[in-house]
């Protein structure tokens, strides 16, 4: 008889939580081991619906019924190899169908701001003014690829409208086709995980690297970090920050060009 494990998650955001699933994925992918991974709801303003599946796990909420199995204790994620990883994140699956139009592979965006400015821990940016950087500059880059397509997900709409303001007026922003009404958070997610590649616009978000572990793509950051990198083990690309002075420019020769 198969032993049973199961694992409590955390009952903090979506990115979170994926990120122990895929651990965990990697973890169990090859034993003879029945796993299951507690979604845990315990807090109402972080309640999500289990809208995902796993090769290796079970994903459930029903704690009570587990009684009599072996509760899993913490273990580090950085003894994992990147390689498992990225084999393990590949067999994490949204339980609806979700895919950009006409196969379209867009450059993704995560701007996310509002909860990530200001407090005194090394994955919070200082200020408005650092996370201003990081939109100039992905914009920037965004500009220079020569891409058309484009998918932005960001719970600040006026941060988005900023960042909108300095592309090339010929870049689109593509919405994904779901086959029923999605959740923001797993719309945005699975979104960012079909996409080309993806822009990390602020210092750190475990959302963002999740979906590039997910897709198998690489995850664009301004700030590098040594932890971060042993953590995540994500197809980390690191860019140089703009100058303001090369944004002026560039937005001028831009501007230059549109209007010929």
């Amino acid at each position: 008889m198969k032993k049973e494990i199961y694992y409590v998650g955390r009952s903090d955001g979506l990115g979170n939580r994926i990120e122990e699933i895929i651990c965990l994925e990697a973890f169990f992918v090859n034993s003879n081991v029945s796993s299951y991974y507690i979604w845990n709801n315990q807090h109402s303003f972080r309640r999500y619906p289990i809208l995902l599946k796993s090769k290796s796990l079970v994903i459930t909420e029903q704690l009570e019924v587990k009684k009599g199995l072996t509760l899993m204790p913490s273990f580090s994620w950085g003894n994992l190899k990147k390689e498992d990883i990225l084999k393990a994140a590949r067999n994490i699956k949204p339980s609806f169908d979700i895919n950009f139009p006409n196969e379209i592979k867009p450059i993704g965006i995560h701007i996310r701001g509002t909860d990530r400015i200001g407090k005194d821990h090394p994955h919070f940016m200082k200020n408005k003014k650092e996370l201003y950087k990081y939109l100039n500059s992905t914009a920037y880059y965004i500009n220079k690829s020569g891409e058309k397509d484009i998918f932005i997900c960001s719970e600040d709409s006026s941060l988005k409208k900023r960042f909108l303001e300095q592309l090339k007026k010929d870049i689109k922003v593509i919405e994904p086709v779901v086959s029923k009404d999605i959740p923001s958070e797993y719309l945005d997610f699975f979104s960012l995980s079909k996409c080309k590649e993806i822009y990390m616009t602020t210092k750190f978000s475990t959302f963002s690297i999740g979906a590039s572990l997910i897709g198998n793509i690489p995850i664009h950051s301004f700030y590098y970090d040594e932890k971060v990198l042993t953590r995540y083990k994500a197809n980390f690309e690191y860019k140089p920050l703009i100058n303001s002075l090369k944004l002026l420019y560039s937005r001028f020769f831009n501007f230059c060009s549109f209007n010929k």
